[in-house]
């Protein structure tokens, strides 16, 4: 199929799907309570969003770092390369939520089982292990998935070769789907409460059935589909995606794997190209929200109470809820555009890798705007 992607390596419509899952998320969060009572369904399933997150990542290292011989760069090139794309706006997420932080350090108990915890909870989240502890995640919450994601690229740097180069392609997607079932059987053996659905080793399934996905689309060619049937196929897999985040309450494991199956599927139609659904997606604007989508996620939680500190009360109301969303969309615009390239070059100089080791395929992961794009 000689879509446009073919020729330039970029992959279309994934920005814009980046953007209503982070949008989705903020909003699930913060305000889902000013929209008509017939969205409150998905906007309170807009956790499962983070979900596609998780296999849009899993899909694009797939697509761009895995072929027949395994890993195509380095292990610590490539761990290195990713961790400097994300520490530097997840830091900067840390420092605007540190002071609504304090006010959720621990009231009760001996002043040193408080600083214990406290210590805990700061270092595990520095350094990127809050998902793996118990009540770990109150500093910028929704960072815990960060902490997943870097889970996941351990997991990819170790068994990607080996995986790749001893199994064929239907004996590792077997492999897979074994480690999402067992996954989620013991997700649902417990009760949500124990907040079991952020431990990272439990979601790593879905993450590695995508990676593999990415990596045959890399070279698939396939019978043009033609304008219609590819419309057809991206607007199906999307309205599903957003029908299955709304029927179900929160946290149902089963149903964050169903997502990110479902949300799987979207991924391939929009990287076809050639729908309606990815022309709409590849507009500036949807380019621009998702090249920001990334902060739009991580910066949430600061820039909401740094809102209240300045408003003196907690946005409410349509029109405060309105002022959030515009300062977090412009923030993390100005962000993607000037701080975090600055910061990820800062940061790979500091860990000696260079840019252009560390990425060999024609687009850079979780950045797949044309500008990072070279031809294959």
């Amino acid at each position: 199929m000689d879509t446009g992607f073919r020729r330039s390596g970029y992959l279309p419509g994934l920005l814009g799907l980046r953007a209503v899952a982070a949008v989705s998320v903020v909003i699930h969060h913060f305000g889902a309570q000013y929209f008509p009572s017939w969205t409150g369904g998905y906007f309170a399933g807009g956790a499962y969003l983070v979900d596609v997150f998780f296999v849009l990542s899993g899909f694009l290292l797939g697509y761009a770092y895995i072929d027949r011989t395994g890993l195509t760069t380095t292990r610590r090139r490539f761990f290195l390369s990713r961790m400097a794309r994300l520490y530097p706006a997840y830091l900067l997420g840390l420092v605007l939520s540190f002071s609504y932080f304090l006010t959720l350090l621990p009231a009760q108990g001996s002043e040193i089982a408080r600083a214990a915890k406290t210590a805990v909870v700061a270092g595990s989240t520095l350094v990127m292990l809050q998902a793996w502890i118990p009540n770990a995640q109150s500093w910028n919450n929704p960072a815990w998935s960060l902490s997943n994601e870097t889970f996941f690229y351990l997991v990819l740097t170790l068994v990607a070769g080996p995986v790749i180069v001893r199994f064929s392609r239907r004996q590792q997607i077997a492999l897979a789907i074994a480690v999402t079932a067992g996954g989620t059987a013991i997700l649902m053996m417990f009760h949500p409460g124990f907040h079991l659905e952020w431990v990272p080793l439990l979601r790593v399934g879905p993450f590695l059935i995508a990676v593999v996905v990415g990596s045959v689309f890399r070279n698939w060619r396939g019978p043009a589909w033609g304008r219609i049937p590819t419309s057809l196929a991206q607007l199906g897999a999307f309205l599903l995606v957003l029908l299955t985040a709304s029927l179900f309450e929160p946290d149902n494991s089963l149903v964050h794997v169903v997502v990110s199956l479902v949300g799987l599927v979207c991924i391939v139609t929009l990287a076809l190209g050639g729908g309606v659904l990815s022309s709409l997606f590849d507009t500036t604007v949807g380019r621009t929200l998702g090249d920001a989508s990334y902060g739009i996620y991580i910066y949430q939680v600061g820039v909401f109470y740094t809102l209240a500190l300045l408003l003196g009360h907690r946005p409410n109301g349509w029109l405060e809820f309105a002022l959030f969303m515009a300062i977090l969309i412009a923030f993390s615009i100005l962000s993607a555009k000037y701080f975090e390239p600055r910061g990820r070059v800062l940061l790979e100089r500091l860990l000696r890798t260079s840019r252009r080791q560390a990425s060999p395929a024609s687009v850079q992961a979780d950045d797949l705007s044309p500008r990072a794009v070279q031809p294959n």
